[in-house]
């Protein structure tokens, strides 16, 4: 049997999955397991995103952030 890149993936995935519904299966809804499947499948994309950037421009877009946050 041919394994291409594609099928890794989701091989992946579905281990992931699988892993995630069996230790949370009680506590979230299937949106959120999801998410955070997506999130775990693709972690390398994940921990290459600046979190400061992302939480200085979400500050930055509402008067009621500002006051709460401050400048960040």
């Amino acid at each position: 049997m041919y394994w291409s890149p594609t099928t890794f993936l989701v091989e992946r995935s579905f281990s992931s999955l699988r892993r995630l519904k069996t230790y949370l299966r009680n506590s979230m809804s299937q949106q959120r397991l999801h998410y955070l499947a997506v999130l775990h499948v693709h972690r390398d994309r994940l921990y290459s995103i600046d979190i400061d950037v992302i939480a200085r421009e979400f500050v930055a877009k509402s008067e009621n952030r500002l006051a709460t946050f401050g400048r960040i």
